[in-house]
């Protein structure tokens, strides 16, 4: 298992580190253009660019011959899945650390004062990307690789979408509920319940992914 993981990670580190650069930059430029107002935003968008070669990371393969190498060593299929999965979630929690690291330096040498929930933030943001990831995948294992690139475009539009709806969705339980009165601070358990639907998300979606490629012939 290890040894996928870090073959995945090879095989693109240095994708990772131009996207990044990149995405750092974008992030860089979008806070200074908007003045911070939309963070969320700037954050989704940095940790989508440094995700860009997970995806490469399955061309590559397919494109060589690799996933067909891979079915003869001694690893399982789940296995095989659960490192595509693994990859992708560091990198996304790194973007989220990146995010954190660029909004204080920015904080530092910016006379603009951004008014956020930090935790709200990184929790929308973690559900957002995890629902894109848990979009993805599936798609991929269906359609193949040589279509992650239109699969990505139709995924984002489906994330939004599907992202959206379930902020509202919680937004009006949250305002139906009579939290105050048993000292329950809504700003505080949104964040906790937008990680939990994102999780879920990723897990059924890694179940998904599982079950498609176990049934798929190379």
């Amino acid at each position: 298992m290890k040894g996928l993981l870090f073959t995945n990670l090879y095989l693109v580190h240095r994708s990772i580190f131009v996207y990044t650069l990149i995405g750092i930059g974008l992030t860089a430029f979008y806070l200074k253009l908007t003045g911070g107002a939309y963070a969320v935003f700037s954050a989704i968008t940095l940790c989508i660019v440094i995700t860009m070669p997970v995806w490469e990371i399955l061309k590559v393969e397919a494109q060589s011959g690799y996933n067909k190498y891979l079915l003869t060593l001694p690893v399982s299929r789940k296995n095989i899945i659960q490192s595509y999965y693994l990859v992708y979630f560091l990198v996304v929690v790194i973007g989220v650390i990146l995010f954190v690291g660029i909004l204080y330096i920015y904080g530092l040498f910016s006379e603009v004062s951004i008014e956020l929930s930090l935790f709200q933030t990184i929790a929308y943001t973690i559900l957002s990307m995890l629902t894109l990831g848990g979009i993805i995948f599936p798609l991929i294992f269906i359609l193949g690789e040589e279509k992650s690139d239109f699969i990505l475009l139709l995924s984002l539009l489906f994330m939004g979408l599907v992202v959206n709806s379930l902020r509202l969705g919680v937004d009006y339980v949250i305002d139906q509920l009579p939290l105050l009165k048993f000292n329950l601070n809504p700003l505080k358990q949104v964040p906790f319940i937008f990680l939990l639907i994102g999780i879920l998300i990723f897990l059924i979606s890694f179940f998904i992914s599982f079950f498609i490629y176990s049934k798929k012939e190379f």
